[in-house]
């Protein structure tokens, strides 16, 4: 049995004027993934309003504050002028680090339905264990030896 990962896609459809959701698995002919969390859990932003005063934004994933502590990063932002603006900022930076954290990558046939930053279930059937990435790269290559396309996709955090 190969190795799949599950997909779904929203798809318009302008004749029935509604969306469909397009569901199925692919193949997957080989893989290296991680399992980790990103550096930062917690991102804590201070800024400054037109008064002077100081204005702060936090941002937290409790959840793996919980599993592994807290992992803080602290930024001056002066272009952060309100308590709103800072916590988007803060929530910015913790998406930021997700993203950029590479969990590993898969090797597939072309899939022509899959996308910058949709979000993969890889499943490993033999292990009986399934886990979620997001797609934060990917590539078309052909490997003439073989005679086929085959498809590189850069994993991430979802």
């Amino acid at each position: 049995m190969f190795n799949t990962f599950a997909f779904n896609k929203l798809a318009f459809n302008k004749r029935l004027a509604a969306a469909v959701v397009i569901s199925g698995l692919h193949i997957i002919w080989e893989a290296s993934y991680e399992i980790d969390i990103p550096q930062v859990n917690r991102s804590f932003v201070v800024g400054e309003d037109l008064a002077g005063s100081l204005v702060i934004g936090n941002a937290i994933i409790q959840a793996e504050v919980d599993l592994v502590g807290e992992r803080l990063e602290v930024q001056h932002t002066p272009a952060a002028i309100t308590a709103a603006v800072a916590a988007g900022v803060a929530a910015a930076v913790l998406g930021k680090n997700r993203l950029d954290s590479k969990k590993g990558h898969t090797l597939i046939p072309p899939h022509c339905g899959l996308e910058l930053w949709d979000v993969v279930n890889i499943v490993d059937t033999i292990a009986n264990q399934s886990s979620s990435y997001r797609v934060s790269g990917y590539s078309l290559e052909y490997d003439a030896r073989a005679g086929q396309y085959q498809q590189h996709l850069d994993l991430s955090a979802p």
